[in-house]
């Protein structure tokens, strides 16, 4: 549970995992998966599975596109998994003309999503872990 970035165009970032019918993006433990996949625009249907501890996948039935209220039945709800507010974003410092697009929601219970702040800090992430981008012909480092 938690935020989850999927970063793309990055060249050191996981290799695309296509079928002929799917994409799959494997999340690391972090929440942060680096792929080399441009980012897919258009109508897509989406489906998010997480993996159980045998290694059996387990579909996310629920998806939640809007505010969740604070009412006390969905502070109690810690069954129901589900995605909430997918969206995607850019990002781009002025120290370069690199700049990366990513992939950005929550996974959680309703219980779980309303009880904190579970953000994570994406600049300081990149920092930490400079990104090289796939589409420069050079080796240009975000956040140097």
């Amino acid at each position: 549970m938690g935020e989850v970035y999927i970063i793309h165009n990055v060249a050191d970032g996981e290799p695309l995992k296509r079928t002929l019918w799917s994409i799959t993006y494997r999340i690391p433990q972090d929440g942060v998966l680096r792929t080399q996949a441009p980012i897919r625009r258009g109508l897509l249907s989406t489906a998010y599975y997480y993996e159980e501890k045998g290694g059996t996948l387990e579909r996310i039935r629920y998806s939640w596109n809007t505010t969740l209220p604070r009412t006390a039945q969905n502070l109690a709800n810690d069954r129901d998994v589900g995605v909430f507010f997918p969206r995607t974003g850019k990002f781009q410092t002025s120290l370069n003309p690199c700049s990366i697009e990513f992939e950005l929601f929550d996974v959680g219970t309703k219980s779980y999503l309303l009880s904190g702040d579970h953000r994570k800090d994406l600049v300081k992430y990149l920092r930490e872990h400079p990104v090289t981008c796939s589409n420069q012909h050079r080796s240009d480092r975000l956040l140097n």
